[in-house]
């Protein structure tokens, strides 16, 4: 568009006849060729671009000229626009806008020394729970392990003893550790029971007063073995008898007297342990004296009857046993262990050991009883029951 002919196009005669005697003062070939009114348009240099020239001298920069014309209102309301436009594109230019300033730069430098400060936090919280579950995985694993190990020993242990327990002749081996054991107890017990019985005795005698006791008082502390002495051979004997299934001495007045003689010996013993404190033997003193002198004697009474006891019973247990050796005949191992209930099983309830079945109607007891009893299993203990059945007549 041209100043000259503002509503010719660019191609219009009157154009081309401005394009052919050169560029003229005032002559704007396009929006784009434009300039500010200070400056104003050279003829197209050699390489096809337009040269740009200071404002005229004499004119103030802020007077737009355009064909040396300064009175023109639309040029200078056009230049004004162009000049705006352009500001606006320029402030508008993405590269104006991002350059940030000292105060902007500082602050993004503070955003990301917090945004490095935060993420470094988090990873060593990260990092610290991580530690922290692989310790809690490695003690619960070091804990299940412990207790698998404990609980492999406790199976171990408990097969062992299963395995003993099923052994007949290891069953026997126990029960006579255990009768030993019970034993050397018991009679460790009597002797301190003696020991005391024998002071209070002594003291009996010989009277409280130790200046008065003469030479010869250290007799006075064998009074009461004495008696003790003879209760317990008595009650010896009576564990020797339980061990063969026989009372001592025998049966009827014999076994009367025996028991009798036992009675006065314990009656003997503490009635010379408690009469220095009896009020009419001796003088009373308190209700805890009399019975620490009353009481030992007893307790020595009842370790000597349940060591009797104890042996009765540990004689029939082994009495009872069924040891399974080596066969020496033709039989299998299940038939001579069928055979050897057959030949024990009757004694057994002759000794009272076994109880017959109300079932049974030959006065034999249960298979399930024979196999409890005997720890065998079910079908031998049937196989013995039906032999022995046979044995008394059953088709």
């Amino acid at each position: 568009m041209s100043v000259d002919n503002p509503t010719g196009p660019p191609n219009s005669a009157n154009g081309a006849a401005r394009g052919a005697a050169g560029p003229g003062p005032g002559d704007f070939t396009s929006m784009e060729h434009t300039a500010p009114l200070d400056i104003v348009d050279l003829p197209v240099s050699e390489n096809g671009r337009r040269r740009l020239r200071p404002p005229l001298p004499g004119k103030t920069a802020n007077v737009p000229t355009i064909g040396g014309r300064e009175d023109d209102p639309v040029a200078r309301l056009e230049a004004e626009i162009r000049r705006a436009e352009q500001e606006r594109e320029l402030l508008a230019n993405p590269a104006w806008l991002d350059v940030l300033s000292p105060a902007e730069r500082e602050a993004e430098r503070a955003v990301a020394e917090k945004i490095r400060a935060a993420e470094r936090a988090e990873r060593t919280e990260a990092g610290l729970a991580r530690v922290a579950r692989d310790r809690s995985g490695r003690k619960h694993g070091d804990r299940l392990a412990l207790i698998t190990e404990k609980l492999n020993q406790w199976k171990a242990e408990a097969l062992a003893k299963r395995d003993r327990l099923l052994d007949p002749a290891t069953r026997l081996a126990e029960l006579h550790r255990a009768h030993r054991v019970s034993t050397i107890v018991l009679r460790v017990l009597m002797l301190v029971g003696i020991g005391w019985t024998s002071v209070g005795v002594h003291d009996a005698l010989m009277g409280p007063n130790s200046a008065t006791w003469p030479a010869t008082h250290w007799l006075a502390y064998g009074v009461e073995p004495l008696f003790s002495g003879l209760l317990l051979l008595t009650m010896n004997w009576h564990a020797q008898g339980a061990r063969w299934g026989r009372p001592f001495p025998g049966g009827g007045r014999a076994r009367i007297g025996v028991i009798a003689f036992e009675v006065g010996l314990l009656a003997a013993v503490i009635l010379i342990n408690i009469s220095p404190v009896v009020p009419v033997l001796g003088t009373w003193h308190n209700t805890e004296t009399f019975w620490a002198r009353f009481l030992p004697p007893l307790l020595i009474a009842a370790t000597v009857v349940m060591q009797v006891v104890i042996a009765g019973f540990v004689a029939k247990l082994m009495i009872s046993a069924l040891v399974e050796g080596k066969a020496t005949t033709r039989l299998s191992a299940d038939e001579v262990s069928v055979a050897r209930l057959v030949r024990q099983i009757p004694k057994d309830l002759e000794a009272g050991v076994l109880a017959a079945s109300a079932e049974s109607g030959y006065g034999l007891p249960s298979a399930s009883a024979v196999a409890k009893w005997y720890a065998v299993g079910k079908p031998r203990a049937g196989a013995a029951v039906d032999f022995l059945e046979i044995m008394h007549g059953r088709d």
